[in-house]
């Protein structure tokens, strides 16, 4: 097995001093810290973001197959043995203008069980729309939907004790966590991470450098998360040690880095070096 593909969790707590690493492969505004009120960066304090990442293939193109059939095996290991259920929700992403066949067809399959599947169109000025849905992940559906995974601009997931199966839960979204036309992460954490619930969503560069599964959870449940992720990993890589990580607040010294991925700085990207992590 190569060392380039041995994944590692990173945590980070400090969301506020830390999302230009776990928010690097996203749009800015999916968690715009500059731009947030002094209460909600209060707030953060009470999540954390607990990262499994995958190495990258470092541009060798033949490690990457390899690379997303063990992480699309690691997710669907995680969300389908989840002990609450995990729910995928998506839509447009924008206005678009409203036609019969678009109403009709919906942004997702009509196959889906009508239990496991909620639709609604909803209407804005001047004959537009956005079309939303959350879907129950099944064994049934999960690799049908696996695509919506990578897509983080209008997609993610969420587990939840309350049902959120509802028209409410998908005008939520739609009206308050939509941020030029993508999903703000921001503001949908704050929102849903708390108790048990949490939300994931998947960010790389396309396999290069890193894959990575995002747990956004309330800080109480930290342990939980690593030691979940941990067992996960273990069961693919059993003689393998999982490295647990902690991302500590922006270094003044990197912050000319054009880019600084979670784990770009472990590579020697920008001069960084290791001891800019803790480990537990």
């Amino acid at each position: 097995m190569s060392e380039k593909l041995m994944p590692e969790i990173n945590v980070y707590k400090d969301l506020a001093n830390t999302s230009r690493y776990f928010n690097s492969w996203i749009s800015r505004d999916s968690f715009d810290i500059k731009n947030s009120r002094d209460e909600d960066l209060e707030k953060l304090r009470n999540i954390n973001v607990i990262e499994t990442c995958f190495q990258g293939t470092y541009g060798d193109n033949s490690l990457l197959e390899t690379l997303f059939d063990r992480f699309n095996k690691y997710i669907r290991e995680y969300v389908l043995s989840n002990k609450l259920p995990v729910y995928l929700f998506t839509y447009d992403g924008r206005q678009l203008q409203k036609n019969r066949i678009r109403s009709y067809k919906g942004i997702i399959p009509k196959n889906l069980k009508p239990n496991d599947y909620l639709q609604y169109e909803f209407d804005y000025p001047n004959n537009y729309s956005i079309i939303a849905a959350v879907i129950r992940v099944t064994p049934e559906n999960i690799d049908e939907y696996m695509g919506c995974f990578y897509d983080s601009f209008c997609s993610f997931l969420i587990s939840s004790e309350k049902n959120i199966m509802s028209k409410e839960f998908l005008s939520d979204i739609v009206e308050n966590h939509n941020i030029n036309d993508h999903i703000n992460c921001l503001s949908l954490c704050l929102k849903y991470c708390k108790n048990k619930d949490k939300i994931y969503r998947v960010t790389s560069d396309g396999g290069d450098l890193e894959v990575n599964w995002q747990v956004f959870s309330a800080s109480q449940e930290q342990e939980n998360v690593v030691n979940r992720q941990k067992q996960i990993l273990l069961q693919e890589y059993p003689d393998r040690k999982i490295d647990v990580l902690e991302v500590i607040k922006d270094d003044p010294r990197y912050s000319n880095c054009e880019y600084t991925p979670s784990n770009s700085f472990k590579a020697g990207k920008c001069g960084a070096k290791l001891d800019q992590h803790h480990k537990f």
